[in-house]
């Protein structure tokens, strides 16, 4: 997955994701709505290309 754009990964996994709020000046952060196989995901994407750097997985606490 890495390298891939966020209209990429829509396609790919099985349910919604959404921006996270807190403020980065190099990346943007998505979360996954729900687990996926009983875990929660945040991609991690270069702000200035889009492409995404890492995935990690999260608490699914906002």
């Amino acid at each position: 997955m890495l390298g891939m754009k966020l209209d990429d990964i829509k396609e790919v996994i099985s349910c919604e994701i959404e921006l996270d709020s807190e403020e980065n000046e190099y990346i943007d952060i998505y979360n996954t709505t729900e687990a996926i196989d009983g875990t929660f995901y945040s991609f991690v994407f270069e702000e200035n290309d889009g492409d995404l750097i890492r995935v990690e997985e999260s608490s699914g606490v906002r």
